[in-house]
């Protein structure tokens, strides 16, 4: 394999990828997708073979902090080949960006990204159920998709469905619920596989505790706080209306 020699201009192949998992009619994928256009490709992530780090002609890659959360990823066909592409939030003016290439190997693989989800529709690319929780109807939605083992939160406001690392997230919910039984606690696969275990308001009280340590989406917990309850702060009310 040829030695890369960084900088690297993106070229029409991958700014292609990137436009398809920021789409450019969503507000928030197109601000990042804007910045991405001006940025070159300053070497290789951590992980190394199509693991890029993105910033500003002159820059270097900062490896000695840990990947951003991921912003948008999906799967891209074409011809015969298939990509898993996935890019990270930006951190300091860099950008992480991943891409694999398999063979593709069904004739009806489609592309698809979790980028276009919208709420009422079902998930990206197998058309499975998912569960909303509405914490601002239509507005803010967190999803909570079985089938693919994956949490997103709809942010209206920019129009990104934030991937929400389900790890992080189904702590919060044990923090919430005050759970101790280490069977429960370490097993998150419960809010895929046993849905009735954690209730829709446990779910929403789940991310806007999730929210305030791992900043997602701009929401004044204020607005989710019962009257009776604002001096505890300890009950959140969801399902809010506009």
């Amino acid at each position: 394999m040829n030695q890369l020699t960084f900088p690297l201009h993106i070229d029409d192949d991958l700014k292609r990828r990137l436009e398809f998992v920021l789409p450019a009619n969503r507000i928030g994928y197109n601000n990042v997708l804007e910045k991405i256009n001006s940025y070159v490709i300053i070497g290789q992530g951590r992980f190394g073979g199509n693991n890029f780090i993105l910033g500003r002609d002159g820059d270097k890659p900062d490896l000695g902090v840990s990947s951003a959360p991921m912003l948008a990823c999906g799967y891209k066909i074409e011809n015969d080949e298939k990509f898993y592409i996935t890019v990270h939030e930006e951190i300091d003016d860099q950008v992480e960006i991943d891409f694999t290439r398999e063979v593709k190997r069904d004739k009806d693989d489609l592309s698809w990204s979790y980028s276009y989800w919208q709420p009422g529709k079902k998930a990206p690319g197998d058309n499975a159920p998912v569960r909303e929780v509405h914490l601002i109807q239509n507005k803010v939605v967190v999803v909570v998709a079985p089938t693919h083992k994956k949490v997103w939160v709809y942010d209206d406001s920019t129009q990104i469905n934030y991937i929400v690392p389900v790890t992080n997230f189904y702590n919060e919910i044990m923090h919430v619920l005050g759970e101790k039984d280490p069977k429960l606690v370490f097993n998150s696969n419960r809010l895929f596989d046993k849905p009735g275990d954690i209730s829709d308001e446990q779910i929403g009280q789940g991310f806007l505790l999730y929210n305030k340590y791992w900043k997602k989406i701009d929401l004044n917990d204020e607005l989710f706080i019962r009257p009776k309850m604002r001096k505890k702060k300890s009950l959140f009310s969801i399902f809010r209306r506009d």
